[in-house]
């Protein structure tokens, strides 16, 4: 379920298709196993999703979470994420996934992107789409 990209400026993409607090237990586990801090989070949930107790168990990972809007009818509108982070962390809200990923890639550090399958999925197709213009530059 995670998967870990090498970022062309250097930074680690880890994708995790987490989208439940138990989901989000694991992926706390393997944080603190990988001595992962300070990382940036890219998230999107849908709102039926119980958002709140999956973010509280890995913000202490995280220094700034970029919120965006999953590609589903059923996104939870990303304020509302954003509102209940308000005195707890950082964040951004960027509706456009290609836009969140491209914030998250300037803050120089590494990348968490989970919360959806609908998220983790476009921003595989974005990187893959980057991969393949690099080749073809060649």
């Amino acid at each position: 379920r995670l998967e870990l990209i090498q970022g062309s400026k250097g930074e680690q993409i880890l994708l995790d298709i987490a989208h439940n607090p138990d989901g989000f237990g694991a992926l706390s586990a393997v944080l603190k196993r990988r001595g992962k801090k300070d990382m940036v989070l890219v998230y999107g949930v849908l709102a039926e999703k119980n958002f709140k107790k999956m973010l509280d168990k890995i913000l202490r990972f995280v220094k700034i979470v970029i919120i965006t809007k999953p590609i589903s009818p059923r996104a939870c509108d990303g304020r509302i994420i954003g509102n209940h982070l308000r005195d707890k962390i950082k964040w951004e809200y960027y509706p456009d996934i290609r836009r969140a990923l491209a914030r998250a890639r300037g803050c120089g550090t590494d990348i968490l992107v989970t919360g959806s399958f609908y998220l983790v999925g476009p921003v595989k197709r974005i990187l893959a789409e980057e991969v393949q213009g690099e080749q073809r530059s060649l």
